[in-house]
């Protein structure tokens, strides 16, 4: 998988206009190979999307390229990014409020969010 996509990295390197958008003929000149799974590749970059919280870029994605994707996972990062950015406003009632809704996924996982979100209160 790494070398396959190393080669593609190379490829699109040797495309002589990168400073701007490719032409149609240096995107043409990109040798895929054989051993790519395109649709698996499609896949990651859709779950890339929603786990970095582009989740309009991601259903777009999703719906052009044919990925379906499970809603919970959807979902479970549509709640993380909104978990975070209460916690950078400072704003934890609904941080307190997942929490409390997940406390035993946090305690089985030995996970520090509850100290931490305790502590952003006071910091």
């Amino acid at each position: 998988m790494y070398d396959s996509i190393s080669k593609i990295g190379k490829s699109i390197a040797k495309c002589k206009s990168l400073s701007g958008k490719p032409s149609g003929a240096e995107i043409d000149m990109i040798d895929l190979g054989k051993g790519i799974n395109k649709e698996f590749v499609n896949e990651i970059i859709s779950k890339h999307l929603f786990v970095s919280g582009r989740f309009d870029s991601g259903e777009k994605f999703c719906e052009e390229s044919g990925v379906e994707l499970e809603e919970e996972f959807k979902d479970n990062f549509r709640a993380l990014d909104l978990i975070l950015t209460e916690i950078n406003l400072k704003k934890l009632d609904k941080v307190f409020q997942w929490i409390k809704e997940n406390d035993s996924k946090l305690k089985i996982s030995e996970s520090d969010v509850p100290f931490l979100a305790h502590k952003a209160q006071f910091c």
